[in-house]
């Protein structure tokens, strides 16, 4: 798949003027629950490897796309325990005082809010991980 990717980038001219040499496969480094890191080597001249290492990234992800490959996305789910008769009695209550908004509602807007938060977090600390080059 690389070396497909680099004959495509040798042929187009913008690309090619940038490259000091080919671009190369060193391998998959780690299997993720939901990725596949890659280390993709390449030389170019200062400043054009931003270009180039968007346009290959783009190229891998397209190529996966073609073969059919895809990686899972994160989703979550939050279950929430059941309520004793007391609470719910007490929740009819106040429903009839508000109706608009339950204690069922809230405490569904602030567990997926919570797991909202640790979803991101764990992204975060995920690619505060990953080195420069790496997909």
């Amino acid at each position: 798949m690389i070396k497909k990717i680099n004959k495509e980038i040798q042929k187009d001219e913008k690309l090619s003027a940038g490259l000091l040499g080919k671009v190369k496969s060193q391998g998959v480094r780690q299997m993720d629950d939901s990725a596949m890191i890659m280390r993709v080597k390449f030389k170019t001249i200062p400043g054009q490897q931003f270009l180039i290492r968007r346009e290959v990234y783009r190229r891998i992800q397209e190529a996966f796309r073609e073969q059919g490959i895809e990686f899972a996305h994160r989703n979550v789910t939050v279950y929430l325990p059941s309520e004793t008769e007391s609470a719910q009695s007490e929740e009819k209550s106040e429903s009839k005082e508000k109706p608009s908004t339950t204690v069922d509602q809230k405490r569904r807007e602030a567990a997926a809010a919570a797991a909202l938060a640790i979803t991101q977090e764990e992204e975060a600390q995920k690619s505060a991980g990953k080195g420069k080059d790496e997909l």
